[in-house]
């Protein structure tokens, strides 16, 4: 693997722009704080849409929180097809080293606010701070165009991704692309991408694959995929093609049934969350309905003793589990990105601290 600069090296400014100078700014004038490199406007949306305001939360909520708790389910898309993005993001909640990395823990709206917020990404070789006001695009007065929280007052997912979308030049630049090349800038890992339903020897991948997705998430690297198409369509089956997924988990199990003494499974995310979130019959559209989803009977194969640990739950959160064979027969690509040794440790020692800190 190569060598990474450590994760203590300079952090580079982008535009200039300095956090903590323009707070200080900001206060001293009792005044909050407006970006002029990332306007209010058309321009920063990237593409044309109408009737959009630019809300601050607290004009949305009456009390925001920035983060109330480390989650993969904080992360809900919006109208925007940064699934790429986002899938790349809720692997790292499950990380908070690498989480509090991205989105510094100096930062709420409490007394000290002043409407600005940043945020850090790799960028050629070295991390890139940048900062945002917090006027976020809206509809109907207070419905967020893009990311959101499961909690409707809480918004570092929704500030992160307008941060990212600057970084890019506007939100529309993040349409489209490839989950591992956010993974990339969300850790300054490396990333071996896996083709799957290849008829080619030599594209085919590892038959040992499926060790190689549990061992890797057994050592922190992040595991995501997708189903290649140029547009995100349902399938009768659950799966979205043109989408990308974080695999939240990799597990393998003995089951009591005859000439099968164990089953490898995948447990996957759709970024779409918990849109569904009142529905009363399982599983939902646009979650896997083959074997292993939510409610199959297969999971009576599975010792209640392991389905305990497991504590799964039947519910429209975007989550689901499915073996490792049908994975294999509907996703087209997997990406692991992997952290070296130094890194891992970092994370893990400031992660121990923050957590310690929070209430």
């Amino acid at each position: 693997m190569p060598q990474r600069v450590p994760n203590r090296c300079p952090v580079r400014l982008f535009k200039g722009q300095n956090y903590r100078k323009l707070k200080a700014k900001c206060q001293s004038g009792g005044e909050l704080f407006v970006d002029t490199e990332f306007p209010a406007d058309a321009s920063s949306l990237g593409f044309e849409k109408e009737n959009v305001d630019w809300k601050r939360p607290k004009e949305l909520v009456e009390a925001p929180q920035f983060m109330k708790s480390i989650n993969r389910f904080s992360v809900k898309q919006g109208e925007l097809g940064d699934c790429w993005f986002l899938s790349a993001l809720s692997t790292i909640t499950q990380n908070p080293g690498l989480l509090y990395r991205v989105v510094p823990s100096d930062q709420d709206f409490s007394e000290n606010y002043a409407g600005i917020f940043h945020f850090r990404f790799w960028q050629g070789g070295q991390w890139v701070d940048v900062v945002v006001d917090d006027r976020l695009p809206v509809v109907c007065g207070a419905i967020l165009c893009f990311t959101s929280s499961r909690d409707d007052d809480e918004f570092w997912s929704a500030l992160l991704e307008k941060a990212y979308a600057k970084l890019h030049g506007s939100y529309g630049a993040l349409d489209t692309g490839k989950s591992y090349e956010a993974t990339e800038d969300l850790t300054g890992g490396v990333t071996e991408r896996f083709l799957l339903r290849r008829e080619d020897l030599l594209t085919q991948p590892p038959p040992n694959l499926f060790s190689v997705v549990a061992k890797a998430r057994q050592r922190g690297s992040l595991v995501t995929c997708s189903i290649s198409e140029t547009r995100e369509t349902l399938m009768e089956n659950g799966l979205v093609k043109g989408h990308a997924y974080s695999v939240t988990g990799a597990r393998r199990f003995r089951v009591n049934a005859p000439r099968r003494p164990y089953v490898e499974l995948l447990r996957l995310r759709n970024p779409w969350g918990d849109e569904h979130e009142n529905l009363t019959a399982f599983p939902p559209p646009d979650e896997w309905k083959g074997l292993w989803s939510d409610g199959c009977e297969e999971w009576n194969l599975i010792p209640s003793s392991e389905r305990d640990k497991l504590q799964l739950s039947i519910a429209a959160d975007g989550e689901f589990w499915m073996s490792f064979s049908d994975f294999a027969e509907n996703f087209d690509e997997l990406y692991i990105t992997s952290l070296n040794p130094h890194t891992v440790n970092e994370e893990a020692k400031e992660a121990a601290l923050l957590l310690g800190r929070r209430p």
